[in-house]
């Protein structure tokens, strides 16, 4: 689980840099989805909190 959780918080943290590029499908994106970028990289941050948590138990 804490692989995945790795993975996929890595995967997603690439995903939102790509949010940043002046590609127009990704412009139109952003608009449609009013997407946060903020907002997900707070959920990547508590999935690998939830993780350094289990290690301190």
């Amino acid at each position: 689980r804490d692989l995945w959780v790795m993975d996929t918080a890595e995967n997603t943290l690439d995903r939102i840099e790509v949010l940043d590029e002046t590609q127009p499908n990704i412009v139109k994106a952003n608009e449609h989805y009013n997407t946060d970028k903020k907002y997900y990289v707070e959920l990547v941050l508590k999935a690998l909190e939830s993780l350094e948590e289990e290690v301190i138990r």
